[in-house]
């Protein structure tokens, strides 16, 4: 959930970043050291073995000697919002960090100075990441808000100018990275594509 306010005289933006909820989750435990494959992991004097499966985790038990030990599977996430114009990253910010939740919560509000004569030619893009303290962060899902936006994106963008000095908050879906951008054959997904502030 995130909301939308212009202030048309004084030509700012904001975005406040509010909550988000049942993200993916990313990692185990959180903070990750990259994403899992499938295959054994030693727990104490245990070896067990584990199946990953589209990424999704919710749980691993590993049984030492005399009690057990609960992995639960979590994310580390936070949001990056880019300002773009024709399929150009004019200017990026983002939230902090929040570890080991997947209904996190932020309360942060990021500006943008866009005069009232540029307004109508730029969107947000928003992509909410999951840390990783080693390899690359790894998208979570994206959603975009402006003119050329779809479906709730476009309404809520025309609502916050309808009502200037207003902020408009509205719950957003996330959308997979590959379902979003346009460069679906690059390996990975992770090429620019000018949509979703890879």
């Amino acid at each position: 959930m995130f909301s939308l306010c212009y202030l048309p005289t004084a030509g700012r933006l904001t975005i406040t970043v509010i909550k988000a909820r049942n993200l993916k989750a990313m990692d185990i435990t959180g903070a990750s050291g990259g994403t899992l494959s499938d295959g054994a992991f030693s727990c104490g004097s245990r070896v067990g073995s584990y199946e990953v499966s589209v990424r999704r985790l919710l749980a691993y038990i590993c049984i030492y000697p005399h009690r057990p030990l609960l992995l639960v599977a979590s994310t580390d996430p936070y949001v990056k919002v880019s300002m773009m114009c024709d399929g150009r990253r004019l200017k990026k910010r983002k939230t902090s960090t929040k570890r080991n939740t997947l209904n996190p919560v932020y309360n942060e509000a990021i500006v943008f100075d866009v005069p009232p004569e540029s307004i109508d030619q730029i969107h947000l893009s928003i992509a909410v990441m999951d840390y990783d303290r080693i390899g690359h962060n790894e998208i979570i899902g994206v959603c975009q808000v402006g003119n050329t936006a779809e479906r709730l994106g476009r309404d809520h963008w025309s609502e916050m100018l309808s009502y200037p000095r207003k902020p408009i908050a509205h719950w957003h879906s996330l959308v997979e990275h590959r379902q979003f951008c346009p460069l679906q054959s690059h390996p990975g997904g992770l090429a620019r594509c000018g949509l979703c502030c890879c």
